[in-house]
């Protein structure tokens, strides 16, 4: 079965992920990222790469406009 999720429903997984293991900073070393990558990620301020989508169970998708 295929879910989709836009970004904030991804910040949405990674806070709680965050909350499960105490820290960003256990979190960001389990998943293999930066401390200051995850925590941009989280505010809204990069979105979220390979690793983090790949972590979580999804990949990014690539929609046609034109």
């Amino acid at each position: 079965m295929r879910h989709t999720a836009d970004e904030e429903a991804i910040r949405r997984e990674l806070a709680a992920l965050v909350k499960a293991r105490g820290t960003q900073t256990a979190l960001a070393a389990e998943m293999g990222i930066s401390l200051p990558y995850l925590s941009d990620v989280l505010a809204g301020n990069r979105r979220p790469g390979p690793t983090i989508l790949a972590f979580l169970g999804y990949r990014r998708a690539y929609e046609k406009i034109a």
